[in-house]
């Protein structure tokens, strides 16, 4: 079972965002796009650390508000993020990285 997270912040984390906040923590790996622009970030064992869908852009007061009950006026994107090996701390720490690099705020999706 995956754990689901949402980065929202001004704009959309890029790829390079994703590689430089995951290669301190795993030491290298590579961003792979597949059908419908989902990314996987991919360590250099070739195992999925954190997936991310792209950004959604919003109306943020009344979607964030709508969504999670939080008022967001800065935000403009929505990332969906699923961590795919929960035992797995690194995909959480990577995604926090990430959204550090964006000045975003990290939500966990229940």
């Amino acid at each position: 079972m995956s754990r689901e997270l949402v980065i929202l912040a001004e704009g959309e984390p890029s790829p390079e965002d994703w590689t430089a906040a995951a290669t301190p923590l795993i030491g290298g790996g590579d961003v792979v796009r597949f059908a419908g622009d989902l990314r996987h970030m991919v360590d250099l064992e070739g195992n999925t650390v954190v997936s991310w869908w792209p950004a959604r852009t919003l109306d943020a007061r009344r979607e964030v508000v709508a969504e999670l009950g939080e008022d967001a006026r800065t935000v403009r994107v929505w990332v969906d993020v699923s961590l795919p090996h929960t035992e797995n701390p690194i995909g959480l720490q990577v995604a926090r990285a990430v959204t550090a690099r964006v000045a975003g705020t990290l939500i966990e999706r229940t």
